[in-house]
């Protein structure tokens, strides 16, 4: 489903990472000039400090309808927008670059209720949040986690990323998903590893398993 540029009241940023955060000034422009609302941004630590320089070097003003939310490396970040609850817990991985990975619970009369969980890299690095999962009995209704496999050799890459059993079993026996989405957003993955994973998965743990590659759109309910 795509969101007009408009309606748009939030922004969370996973990583200070530049792939992740350097386009953030070019998309809070334009979603300043297209509403009236108010928008709320997350991110890691100097997230205001790297909007704030971004309108100061075009000369303009950074604007009050623009709240911050600064997260925490080392506790659980909580919040909701626009009525949607948010859990935000790092990885353990790279405390140097902290990465986060995100619960999102979302209720409304189409949806019922729907809870999805998405991790920012190797899902192996994630255990604090599946931990919360586990002793918070959430059920997670979509799980989206991210695969990237750039490097020249097989065994390389799976050394990068977890083989398909490792995770299957983490998929299985940690989180339980109804749905799992796998995201590569590197143009390097290997088409034929990523079907072996699915294949593994879908047998495996019967769970209904996705792929999005490079501007795919799948749908997350």
């Amino acid at each position: 489903m795509k969101v007009p540029i408009e309606r748009i009241r939030g922004i969370i940023i996973t990583s200070p990472q530049a792939n992740h955060s350097s386009g953030i000034g070019g998309l809070v422009h334009i979603i300043l000039f297209s509403t009236k609302g108010k928008i709320t941004i997350v991110g890691p630590k100097g997230i205001k400090v790297l909007v704030d320089s971004l309108f100061e070097y075009c000369r303009e003003k950074s604007p009050d309808s623009i709240n911050y939310i600064e997260l925490n490396v080392t506790e659980i970040n909580q919040f909701s927008i626009c009525n949607v609850q948010f859990t935000v817990i790092s990885s353990v991985r790279h405390k140097s670059i902290p990465n986060y990975g995100i619960i999102c619970q979302i209720k409304n009369k189409q949806l019922n209720q729907k809870t999805i969980a998405m991790f920012n890299g190797d899902i192996r690095d994630f255990f604090p949040m599946i931990n919360h999962i586990q002793n918070n009995k959430i059920q997670i209704d979509v799980l989206v986690c991210d695969y990237k496999a750039n490097q020249t050799n097989k065994i390389q890459r799976k050394r990068e990323y977890p083989a398909p059993n490792i995770i299957s079993s983490i998929v299985n026996n940690d989180i339980h998903p109804s749905k799992f989405v796998i995201r590569c957003y590197s143009s390097k993955c290997i088409k034929e590893e990523i079907n072996e994973i699915i294949t593994h998965v879908q047998n495996e743990i019967q769970v209904q398993t996705l792929i999005a590659y490079n501007g795919t759109h799948v749908t997350l309910y």
